[in-house]
């Protein structure tokens, strides 16, 4: 948004381009969707066996639909479909795309802050990890406050919210990716990680360089007055380049960090063909004698 006042309804200029890219967008958020919502029932299926439960709770389902990436994928379905249902929306049409646009930064961020506390979790010494925790809760308050004023600033029209909820949210950013790289580093926060949880960090730090070019672009969209870098009318080739292939290249390196760090049996599950044999040969007819 480049102004508080805006017309009742706002003529999107004819863009082939754009209107292709947002079929894209559908289809190829919409394959990760069911990709994502496998992966974190297999997590919350591995946690309920872990905890001896004997079905899996109700509540599971909604933690698999509100997951961060999964509302990310929600969320550029969304945007998209609004983009391709008028040519002249409403100006409350126009500012939820806007902000659509805007609030896809956020998921990934907050998954990257749950990756790195289900990690913490898992750790044997908890002793060891108390102030990363700490500071892990305060980047969750950090980006909290974020979401508000970005929400408030769009809902109110107020520009200065808006602008400080976005600067909020790449601080926060900063200092969640200060604590991935601390964590990576061999000090005794590192060595009071399991294995898998080591493993997961350095997958999940792949996630880093995109992340970092994404808040870039989330800056520039929300404090550049080029028409050009707007999410919805401007150039889509900073969309595509700066804005969904980061996303996309996220998703995968945090879809595999959870994969590694969770240890799911589903996906890492290794068997000893050696002990199998050996214990069918262990339960033949002659030691039942």
């Amino acid at each position: 948004m480049s102004g508080t006042t805006l017309p009742e309804t706002i003529h999107l200029p004819p863009d082939h381009t754009r209107h292709n890219l947002s079929i894209a967008a559908i289809v190829i958020y919409g394959v990760f969707l069911p990709l994502v919502w496998l992966i974190e029932y297999a997590v919350a299926w591995s946690d309920w066996v872990s905890k001896k439960r004997e079905r899996l709770d109700w509540r599971v389902p909604l933690f698999i639909f509100f997951d961060f990436l999964s509302l990310l994928c929600i969320i550029r379905i969304i945007g998209s479909a609004l983009y391709l249902s008028t040519s002249s929306p409403s100006t409350g049409v126009f500012i939820v795309q806007t902000l659509f646009s805007s609030l896809g930064y956020m998921p990934m961020v907050m998954k990257l802050l749950l990756i790195l506390q289900r990690i913490i979790r898992k750790a044997p010494d908890q002793s060891s990890l108390v102030l990363v925790g700490r500071a892990l809760i305060l980047v969750r308050v950090i980006l909290s406050v974020g979401v508000i004023l970005i929400i408030a600033g769009a809902s109110t029209l107020i520009l200065a919210l808006w602008k400080a909820g976005s600067m909020v949210v790449v601080v926060a950013f900063l200092l969640l990716g200060s604590i991935h790289i601390c964590l990576l580093l061999p000090t005794r926060w590192h060595n009071a990680l399991p294995k898998g949880g080591n493993r997961g960090l350095a997958v999940a730090a792949t996630a880093l360089p995109p992340l970092l070019v994404r808040a870039v672009y989330f800056i520039v969209l929300e404090f550049s007055e080029d028409g050009k870098y707007h999410p919805v009318t401007g150039d889509p080739g900073y969309l595509v380049g700066l804005g969904y292939t980061m996303e996309l290249l996220v998703i995968i390196s945090l879809l595999s960090a959870t994969i590694v760090s969770e240890e799911l049996p589903w996906f890492n599950q290794r068997v000893d063909y050696g002990k199998i044999t050996r214990q069918k040969s262990s339960d033949g007819p002659d030691n039942h004698a």
